[in-house]
């Protein structure tokens, strides 16, 4: 993000937005997902709701994490994922609290807009099972709409193709935050 910003990009696709405790980098999404952000945050109490659904969500899921994953040293929530690639992926470095809280007031600083892209087709459908339906919005397509999937030519594409149209993320930049740095 800071290194679209400062080239001028105003409008930005993630394909790659993966949710807290997955993925293999570090992703707009899990910077937004902080208990300071309306509706991020989690809880890395062993014996929680949150701790029970994702122990049984694992179950299905490829891409889901217990807390066991989650939460890390002293509960800090983004456990043992918390690195951060940059410079075009030719670095990885361990992100500090203090610094995965500042990214987070960046993100909220410089980003006009943030909207999380819904996957093209629910998992009945594409026969997935890379993410967990319960922490993505609604499908285009829902499960159960076999109809309007094969009627719409879907059905004729590989399952696979699905895979990588399932997290991903457009951002705005503010358009205010590129001219003041021009100045």
């Amino acid at each position: 993000l800071k290194q679209a910003h400062k080239a001028g990009f105003r409008h930005l696709i993630f394909e790659d937005n993966y949710d807290t405790g997955t993925g293999d980098h570090y992703s707009l999404r899990q910077i937004c997902d902080q208990s300071h952000i309306r509706g991020g945050g989690h809880s890395c109490f062993w014996d929680s709701d949150e701790a029970r659904l994702r122990s049984e969500r694992m179950k299905f899921w490829g891409k889901a994490v217990d807390i066991d994953e989650l939460c890390g040293k002293d509960d800090a929530w983004w456990g043992v994922r918390g690195y951060m690639r940059d410079n075009f992926n030719h670095s990885n470095e361990a992100i500090s609290h203090k610094e995965h809280f500042q990214n987070s007031r960046l993100v909220e600083s410089v980003l006009d807009l943030y909207w999380e892209l819904p996957p093209v087709a629910g998992p009945s459908l594409t026969h997935q099972t890379r993410y967990d339906p319960a922490r993505a919005s609604d499908p285009i397509i829902e499960d159960g709409r076999h109809g309007l999937f094969q009627r719409i030519g879907l059905s004729r594409l590989d399952a696979s193709v699905f895979n990588g149209y399932t997290q991903m993320a457009y951002v705005q930049i503010s358009g205010t935050m590129l001219r003041r740095e021009d100045e």
